[in-house]
């Protein structure tokens, strides 16, 4: 929540009330998996963590985490599930503080004897390791995709504007003329279809009319088809030319 106000996607209640939903899932969590294992509901974490290496892990983990979260939001949001369930897993392993990566979490495992907990005076610790990470994450999310934007800005203009106009147009001309080779097949299937509904006519000279009436537009649009096919190569080939001369 702390990333997504510093950004400015979310209101100060917002992000308080989501703060507080987490912190009492964490402890709603932690009370039925003590219950499910018949364990005290409640307790004071007994497992030690403190130490450099520990908070260092959970700086680690948390830049991860969130990092994770802002580059799959910038480049490919539908994937985000999957990544942060994979970083998620694999944090549990390669960080020396096992990936808390949350202060509801660690929060939670505070209530807990089991040996995923941590003793409570070690909680702050940890909250403000995953704070400082929180804050590194979101500076290099925001230099990295500074980077990834202007890139994109510089190659968007690359090349000569009267060419890449020129480009634009032409292909303008090839939808446009698709668009009226498809109205034109199906104004002529529509017509023939009427004339024949309109003129009595034998069963089998039917039969052969609305077989040609069919097969005709279809030949048609196939032969169109090639030949915008045989333009949108040419148009390629144009975008081709034209990259080449500007990088030269």
């Amino acid at each position: 929540m702390l990333v997504f106000r510093l950004r400015g996607e979310m209101t100060t209640p917002r992000a308080l009330s989501y703060l507080g939903a987490q912190i009492l899932g964490g402890i709603l969590g932690a009370v039925v998996v003590h219950a499910m294992f018949d364990l005290p509901l409640l307790a004071a974490g007994t497992t030690a963590r403190s130490g450099t290496g520990l908070w260092l892990g959970e700086v680690v983990a948390t830049f991860g985490f969130l990092f994770t979260i802002l580059g799959a939001l910038a480049v490919r949001s539908a994937q985000l599930p999957a990544l942060v369930g994979t970083y998620v897993m694999a944090g549990y392993w390669f960080t020396a503080s096992t990936g808390f990566a949350n202060p509801a979490v660690t929060l939670a495992r505070s209530l807990s004897q089991t040996p995923p907990g941590l003793r409570p005076v070690d909680a702050p610790g940890f909250i403000l390791a995953e704070l400082a990470g929180a804050v590194l994450a979101l500076v290099a999310a925001r230099a990295l995709l500074r980077v990834r934007r202007a890139a994109r800005r510089a190659s968007g203009q690359r090349g000569d504007p009267k060419n890449r106009g020129v480009v634009v147009g032409y292909r303008n001309q090839v939808m446009t003329h698709r668009r009226v080779v498809i109205d034109a097949v199906t104004a002529t299937q529509l017509h023939r279809f009427v004339k024949l509904a309109e003129e009595p006519r034998d069963p089998g000279q039917d039969v052969k009319e609305l077989l040609a009436v069919v097969a005709n537009p279809a030949v048609k649009f196939i032969k169109a088809a090639r030949r915008m096919r045989a333009r949108e190569g040419s148009i390629r080939l144009l975008v081709s030319a034209v990259a080449g001369n500007s990088c030269s």
